[in-house]
């Protein structure tokens, strides 16, 4: 069996139109609750900080904020990116549905390895029915048992029977998760950072329609 761990945001799903807006109605409905006044952050660093678990977004765009807030703002903030996908809102890339079912017709092994929330992945899954390609539980960065991506894809590799696993994701952490666990890695340009985190990357997908041929380069050598 040759397992496939894959990103969520940035190379399944693009967020980016809900976002900002996201990120902007946490402050709002986060000072509404506490009488802070935390400050808006800029549109640039909400989008640098894509691809860390919740706790870890938060204590980047908000350092001032005390981090017995935080389990607030990372509510109030996953309850307003569901909303946002209930009402349309953000995408799956053109050919995602595709690509997975050649995999796992082809018998490919997948599995959800994001920084997202759960109840966050699991919305996406189920709005763009995705949820029949991935294996069951999805498991996610708890910050207790599980403190990154490295460690949520060892918790992947130490629980499946695998000859050879690969990582699909677009930014750093995606392929330092890759090497923590000694695995290849595909960087997906058309993602949320672009070509700057993965252009130095030996596997580099400019579109969703060229994982499936990377996948088999890697998986028939």
């Amino acid at each position: 069996m040759n397992l496939i761990a894959f990103d969520m945001d940035g190379t399944i799903f693009d967020n980016s139109d809900i976002l900002v807006e996201s990120y902007r109605k946490t402050v709002d409905d986060f000072n509404s609750e506490t009488g802070l006044a935390v400050a808006v952050p800029s549109d640039e660093k909400i989008f640098s900080v894509i691809g860390l678990p919740p706790l870890g977004i938060f204590q980047e765009l908000m350092p001032g904020v005390d981090t017995k807030f935080c389990d607030l703002m990372i509510r109030l903030f996953n309850r307003s990116l569901i909303s946002g996908i209930s009402d349309g809102g953000g995408s799956i890339y053109p050919g995602v549905e595709e690509l997975l079912d050649k995999l796992v017709t082809d018998n490919y092994r997948l599995v959800m390895a994001s920084n997202g929330a759960l109840n966050y992945i699991e919305k996406i899954l189920e709005f763009y029915n995705l949820k029949k390609y991935f294996l069951s539980p999805v498991i996610v960065v708890d910050e207790q048992k599980i403190h990154n991506k490295n460690e949520l894809v060892t918790t992947y590799l130490d629980n499946s029977e695998y000859e050879m696993a690969i990582m699909v994701g677009d930014r750093v952490s995606d392929r330092d998760a890759a090497r923590a666990n000694g695995i290849p890695f595909i960087g997906c340009s058309y993602g949320h950072a672009g070509i700057s985190e993965v252009e130095a990357e030996k596997y580099v997908a400019h579109s969703v329609s060229e994982i499936y041929q990377l996948v088999l380069s890697i998986t028939s050598r």
